[in-house]
């Protein structure tokens, strides 16, 4: 036993494991050799056998605290997360004073999303525990999976301070500013990260996010060559790297980095289309192709740009749609097969698939090719237009149609305002406006009424959400559109209505709309663009721009 324990101290763990194991069979009962063999199994990711162990171990001695945490360590690595915050439980009653157990609990609690009990573990470590960063760092993560960034920041600043370079906790401090926009004490903590650690490539990732933000693009390519450099089939790098090369618009070698999307967390999660016929290539001739849906609605508008050119790739084409928009894109591609997204297409129908978005790399290689963008790509139904119109406005009365809301799962509060936020361009002289925002909002357009005096009409035989073609034909009876960046800013570019779309600074603005030619959007040129110009602009300044924009058309 003094051999298999001296072997432990030193690192030595097989040796000690296997004198361990020798004690057991002189003394199947022996506690130390039962507990410590489970703890090296442990060690080495053998946690089904290390139970059998700590569970023999209890049975000997069963109020002994530090194998119940150990216990509760191997459960928690099988992912038994329930389990695990009992037996921490049962190990924190057996010796209330011990802060590992109670990080342990904090751990389980946190992986359970009791984010709020987690944090009251934490705590309570720390009164038996002052120094140890790792309580802190994750107290920090609960904090900011609760939303409280700044007492978050503040758990990791304490990590940072009892173990300085600590990696994890800078990049997950410089993760928060980044949300919080600000991005240049955000790229700060990241250099800090690399400056502990220079062969960390997650860190760089996030400079070079840091500084696309900041529009720093030149710098960015370079901090995200390095990451690649450092770690080459790191997809976020790459996936990062796409976006910055298509912000600048260096589409030639975008498109081969964009395609990294697929092996990112995100992507893998959705994941793409299940089938044996092979990604189109454009060396190997294709009769019949698949091009499906892969992104939310306002993707499959956008990338919908480029179908009117499909047919350079293969003479019969397929293509997957959000079911709301499969009538609109028929009526105008009238030699194109369009089935619903969740229809599965048999594999005998096509010869070959592509993902929506890798359009771009078959059809828009240079800037040069823009040349061929087509306006007006979706044809409205004029007529019911024209009575939508009729129904909202007298003769010679401008329309101008609103829309303030995103509910992109990532974006959305970035991209969205309110109504009120609008004012400045909903008092021009002569300007009717009426609702184009999807969702819920009644409550808040009776609420400028009472404030303000302003009528949003509602044009209620039109469901914005469900009915995209009845929206279509609702946008072309506008003169004018105003709206953030959404499904009805890329409906209105789609249908060439002159629209004025107002943008945040920084990730909230996708990368083609950063892509623009003389104020305009390079993909919708009917698009004017009104964007904040910094990280530190509120949506005043962006919304008095938009209002000249529009009073030039008043």
């Amino acid at each position: 036993m003094q051999s298999a324990m001296t072997h432990h101290r030193d690192g030595q763990l097989q040796e000690a494991y296997n004198h361990y194991m020798d004690v057991i069979k002189i003394e199947p009962r022996n506690f130390d050799a039962l507990h410590l063999a489970g703890v090296i199994l442990v060690q080495v990711g053998q946690y089904e056998p290390a139970l059998e162990l700590f569970n023999k171990a209890i049975g000997n001695r069963p109020r002994d605290a530090e194998a119940h945490y150990n216990k509760a360590n191997a459960l928690f690595s099988l992912g038994r997360f329930k389990e695990s915050l009992a037996m921490y439980g049962r190990a924190i009653e057996l010796r209330p004073e011990s802060p590992l157990a109670y990080m342990g609990q904090g751990n389980a609690l946190q992986a359970l999303g009791e984010y709020q009990a987690a944090v009251f573990s934490y705590d309570s470590a720390l009164k038996y525990e002052r120094d140890y960063a790792l309580i802190y760092f994750n107290r920090g993560n609960a904090l900011e999976e609760l939303g409280i960034h700044d007492h978050a920041i503040t758990s990791f600043n304490y990590a940072i301070a009892l173990q300085p370079g600590y990696a994890e906790a800078l990049d997950n401090k410089g993760n928060i500013l980044l949300k919080l926009k600000d991005f240049a004490q955000a790229k700060a903590t990241y250099q800090q990260s690399i400056d502990a650690n220079p062969s960390n490539e997650a860190a760089f990732v996030n400079l070079g996010n840091a500084q696309l933000e900041l529009q720093e693009y030149a710098d960015a390519l370079k901090t995200f060559d390095h990451a690649i450099g450092l770690a080459p089939d790191n997809a976020m790098a790459h996936h990062s790297l796409s976006h910055c090369l298509l912000q600048v618009g260096q589409f030639d070698r975008a498109w081969d980095e964009y395609a990294w999307r697929w092996k990112t967390p995100e992507f893998l999660a959705k994941g793409g289309l299940f089938t044996f016929k092979p990604v189109w290539n454009k060396e190997v001739p294709c009769g019949r192709l698949l091009v499906w849906a892969e992104q939310g609605v306002g993707d499959e508008i956008f990338w919908g740009g480029l179908l009117s050119e499909v047919n350079q790739l293969a003479p019969k084409v397929i293509v997957q749609l959000d079911a709301r928009l499969i009538s609109l894109f028929s009526a105008t591609h009238p030699g194109i097969e369009f089935v619903a997204r969740d229809t599965r297409v048999p594999e005998d129908h096509y010869d070959a698939h592509l993902p929506m978005g890798d359009l771009g790399a078959a059809l828009r290689a240079s800037p040069v090719d823009f040349d061929k963008t087509r306006r007006g790509y979706l044809q409205p139904d004029a007529q019911r237009a024209a009575t939508i119109r009729k129904a909202l406005c007298k003769p010679g009365q401008k329309l101008c149609g609103v829309s303030w809301k995103s509910k992109n799962a990532n974006f959305g509060d970035e991209k969205s305002l309110t109504l009120e936020a609008l004012l400045p361009s909903l008092k021009l002289p002569g300007m009717l406006y009426v609702n184009l925002q999807y969702g819920d909002v009644v409550q808040e357009i009776a609420d400028l009424k009472a404030k303000h005096g302003i009528d949003i009409l509602q044009y209620s035989e039109v469901d914005n959400f469900s009915d995209l073609v009845g929206l279509a034909d609702l946008i072309e009876a506008c003169d004018v559109v105003l709206t953030t960046s959404n499904s009805t800013a890329h409906l209105a570019g789609a249908l060439n209505k002159d629209t004025v779309i107002m943008l945040p600074f920084g990730r909230g603005r996708i990368w083609y709309w950063i892509n623009e030619k003389e104020g305009h959007s390079l993909w919708y040129p009917s698009v004017q663009i009104a964007a904040q110009s910094s990280p530190a602009q509120d949506w005043s300044g962006v919304a008095t721009q938009a209002a000249q924009m529009l009073a030039q058309r008043s």
